[in-house]
C-alpha cells in the first residue's frame, strides 16, 4: 500500500516504528456501547447544539438526556467527557473489561477511574483520541476538521485499496473501511496507529483495517492504491515554535499537504486510476485559500478537481488560538510574544485569511477545475453602510445569526466563543445600530470588552469574529450593503 523509498530516490529511508502489539479484544464494550444507545446519546446531542461539528459535548448532555440511567450517565462521564469516575459507579464486568484494553485506569488513589482515551461517535462511527491538546507535542487529537472530513470519507465510499495518510484517531479509516477492499492507515505519531487500531476493533472492521507509524515524509504510494485519504496538519507555525505534530503544518502550513500533492501526482500514469480525498487548510487572501494555486500547477491538466471551501475566517484570530495551544509546549515564551513571532511568519499582504476546504480529486480527468466557497466570508475590518429596509424580523435575523455559526471553525468556540454569542444575542440591536454607523466589527468588539482591562486580544478577536457573523446576517438579510465579495456557493474555476 505504500513503500519506503529506494537508496536511489535521494530521499532518506526510515524506520517503521510499529506501536507494540496489541489485540484487542472489545465484545462487551461494543454489545454495551449498542444496547446503551451510545451513538444515538451522542449524535442527538450535538445535533442539539449550535457547534454542530464538535466531537466533544458539553457536560451539560448529562442533564439534556433526561432518559439516562447512572451506568450510561457515568460512562458518558467518563468516556466521553474524560471526567474521573468513583469505582463504585461502573458495573465491574463493564469496568475490567474497559481497563484491559486500555481504555481506562485506576488513578493514583486507587478508588476512581481515569479516562486513558476519549470516545466518541458520528455517523454511527465511535472514534477515540486522548484527553487533551496542546499539552504534549504527539497528542491524538479529534476536532471539528475530523469529523468534516469523515463525513467527506463516507459521502465517497471509496473502493478497493485505500491509503490513510496521517489517520490520527482512526475515525476517517474506520468510515472508509466501511465499503473498501482493504484499509492501510499511517501516521507520524505512534499513538495514533495506536488509536487507530482501537477504534477499527470499536467499529468491527479490524479484518479490513492496518494502521502502523510511518514518517510521513518518506513514504511512497504504491500503484497498488486506489484512493488516498488524508487529513494533514496545516497550520503555519515557524520552526523554532514547539506545537502539537496533530496541526503543525510548517512555516507556510503546507510542508506535509504539499509533500503528500507531490507524491501523489508523480505517482499517477496514464494508466492509473486513482482518486484522492482530502481535508486541508491554507492561508490565503480574502477570497479564496492560496493552497489553489498549487493545486492547477499539479493536477489542472490530467485531472478532475473539486475543492469545497466550508470555513473562513481572519488570519489574526487563527494565530491567536495558535498561539494558545503553544503556550504550554513554549515556557519560555508568552502568548503575545509567540504571536507576534506567528504574524511575522505569515507577513504577507495577501495572506488575510486562514481556509479549511475539502478536495476531490480523479485522476484520469478532463482537467476540470472547481472551487466551491459555501463558507460566510468575514472580515472583522470593513465597514458597512445603511442599506434597503429588510422584512425580516428581530426574530428572524437573530435566529439566522444563530444559525451562522455552524460552519464557524474550531477556533471560534476554542477561544471561548459561546460567551461571545450570548453576548451578542443580548446587544444584536446595538451591534446592527453601530455597524449600520459604520463601525468595523473590530472596532466594536474593542468597544464591548472594554470595560474588562484585562482581556486579551484573542478575546477582542473572538468577539469582533461574532460581530462579523452579525454583520454578515445583516447583509443577507438586506440590512446592511456587502463588502462586495463572492456570495456563498459561488464558483471559481
Amino acid at each position: 500500500m505504500y513503500t519506503t523509498a529506494p537508496a536511489n530516490s535521494g530521499v532518506i529511508s526510515y524506520t517503521e516504528r510499529t506501536p507494540p502489539d496489541m489485540t484487542y479484544d472489545l465484545p462487551t464494550v461494543n454489545r454495551l456501547l449498542h444496547r446503551l444507545g451510545w451513538h444515538d446519546i451522542i449524535e442527538r446531542g450535538r445535533a442539539n447544539s449550535l457547534y454542530s461539528w464538535n466531537p466533544w459535548l458539553d457536560p451539560t448532555i448529562l442533564h439534556q438526556v433526561h432518559c439516562l440511567d447512572d451506568q450510561v450517565r457515568y460512562l458518558i462521564a467518563l468516556l466521553h467527557l474524560g471526567q474521573d469516575v468513583p469505582l463504585a459507579h461502573l458495573d465491574t464486568v463493564v469496568a475490567e473489561s474497559l481497563e484491559s484494553n486500555g481504555l481506562i485506569a485506576r488513578d493514583v488513589t486507587g478508588d476512581r477511574w481515569t479516562p486513558v482515551w476519549r470516545l466518541t461517535s458520528f455517523r454511527g462511527i465511535a472514534g477515540v483520541a486522548r484527553s487533551g491538546y496542546g499539552h504534549s507535542s504527539a497528542n491524538v487529537y479529534l476536532g471539528s476538521d475530523g469529523l468534516r472530513f469523515t463525513d467527506a470519507v463516507l459521502a465517497a465510499c471509496p473502493r478497493g485499496r485505500v491509503l490513510d495518510v496521517g489517520c490520527g484517531s482512526g475515525i476517517a479509516s474506520a468510515a472508509a473501511a466501511q465499503t473498501a477492499q482493504t484499509v492501510t492507515a499511517i501516521d507520524v505519531v505512534s499513538d495514533a496507529a495506536e488509536a487507530t487500531k482501537l477504534t477499527g476493533e470499536l467499529n468491527g472492521v479490524t479484518e479490513t483495517l492496518s494502521a502502523s507509524a510511518v514518517d510521513l515524509e518518506q513514504f511512497l504510494i504504491d500503484s497498488s492504491v486506489d484512493t488516498v485519504i488524508a487529513n494533514l496538519p496545516g497550520l503555519p507555525v515557524p520552526e523554532h515554535i514547539s506545537y502539537p505534530v496533530a496541526g503543525n503544518g510548517g512555516p507556510d502550513g503546507r510542508v506535509l499537504i504539499r509533500s503528500l500533492w507531490r507524491k501523489f501526482a508523480a505517482s499517477l500514469s496514464k494508466m492509473s486510476k486513482r482518486e484522492l480525498i482530502m481535508r486541508f487548510e491554507s492561508v490565503g487572501d480574502e477570497f479564496a485559500p492560496a493552497a489553489l494555486q498549487e493545486l492547477q500547477e499539479l493536477f489542472g491538466t490530467r485531472c478532475d478537481v473539486l475543492v469545497v471551501t466550508d470555513a473562513q475566517l481572519p488570519l489574526t484570530i487563527r494565530h491567536s488560538m495558535t498561539a494558545k495551544n503553544a503556550t504550554a509546549l513554549n515556557p519560555e515564551l508568552t502568548n503575545d510574544e509567540i504571536l507576534q513571532q506567528l504574524h511575522r511568519g505569515t507577513d504577507d499582504a495577501k495572506n488575510t485569511h486562514f481556509y479549511c476546504a475539502t478536495l476531490k480529486l480523479r485522476h484520469p480527468g478532463e482537467g476540470t477545475f472547481q472551487h466551491i466557497m459555501t463558507a460566510r466570508r468575514l472580515n472583522i475590518d470593513h465597514r458597512y453602510q445603511p442599506a434597503a429596509f429588510t422584512a425580516h424580523s428581530s426574530e428572524r435575523v437573530l435566529q439566522d445569526f444563530l444559525i451562522g455559526f455552524r460552519s464557524i471553525p474550531d477556533e471560534f468556540y476554542s477561544l471561548g466563543g459561546l460567551e461571545e454569542i450570548d453576548l451578542l444575542r443580548d446587544r444584536l440591536d446595538d451591534v446592527r445600530q453601530a455597524l449600520r454607523e459604520g463601525q468595523t466589527p473590530r472596532e466594536i468588539g474593542t468597544e464591548l470588552v472594554a470595560t474588562n482591562r484585562a482581556a486579551h486580544e484573542s478575546r477582542v478577536l473572538t468577539v469582533a469574529l461574532a460581530v462579523a457573523v452579525a454583520a454578515q446576517t445583516l447583509v443577507d438579510a438586506g440590512d446592511l450593503a456587502g463588502c462586495g465579495s463572492y456570495q456563498i456557493g459561488e464558483c471559481s474555476c
